[in-house]
């Protein structure tokens, strides 16, 4: 695949490690599909490299595989970002997805300091906790 046909080589092993992290607990959920094809729809993906990403939803990759391709630093920090928002797409992180994304996390300090540096409780875990005071107040 080349580099001027569609995503750099890193930036699409990020992509389809992304992709990798929705089988990371058995099951594809419908919103995580669609947290894919909305994050990649505008994307300039090749036919070749679009195709393989939809192949990618229906099988599982090996993630750790794809994130050694990832070669481009800021592909590394962005596939922790993505990692992390298709994790909570609905609202309650898989403990399998959890694990899978602190084990690479793990493989990769500097990263990890910085994406120390710009975590803040994600949103969903806000609303989260809320609902769940809600619907006690009103049990």
């Amino acid at each position: 695949m080349s580099e001027f046909a569609g995503l750099t080589e890193s930036r699409f092993a990020m992509w389809r490690a992304v992709v990798a992290v929705i089988h990371a607990d058995g099951v594809v959920e419908p919103h995580e599909i669609h947290f894919v094809l909305e994050n990649t729809k505008n994307l300039p993906l090749s036919a070749e490299q679009r195709q393989i990403l939809q192949d990618d939803i229906q099988r599982s990759a090996d993630v750790n595989t794809l994130f050694a391709a990832i070669t481009n630093p800021k592909d590394k920090e962005d596939f922790f970002y993505f990692a992390r928002s298709i994790s909570w797409s609905d609202g309650v992180v898989d403990s399998r997805e959890q694990g899978l994304i602190h084990h690479l996390r793990r493989q990769y300090p500097e990263i990890n300091a910085k994406q120390d540096e710009k975590e803040k409780p994600p949103l969903s875990d806000l609303i989260h906790r809320l609902m769940g005071r809600f619907g006690r107040a009103h049990s």
